[in-house]
């Protein structure tokens, strides 16, 4: 009878933990174009979510209504080039 090979599981630990996570840690669902997933705990994952909605709410994809090139020489998108 040939050998039964089980391979033992793979314990994820959270890339930002450094001995104060909490909760379960599983690859989370991709925020960024990369498409990449990354192993958090789930205190380090409410964590992430918070730093998206913040970078969403600073760096919008559409321009706010009183944006202009003029103001600064600035340009929105790579359209704008």
């Amino acid at each position: 009878m040939p050998e039964l090979i089980v391979e033992e599981p793979t314990v994820l630990e959270c890339i930002d933990g450094f001995g104060d996570c909490q909760g379960a840690v599983e690859n989370r669902t991709p925020l960024s174009a990369s498409g990449r997933s990354f192993p958090r705990c789930e205190k380090h994952w409410e964590a992430r979510l918070r730093r998206q909605d913040e970078l969403l709410r600073r760096y919008p994809e559409q321009p706010p209504h009183d944006w202009s090139p003029l103001d600064a020489g600035e340009s929105w998108g790579s359209e704008d080039y």
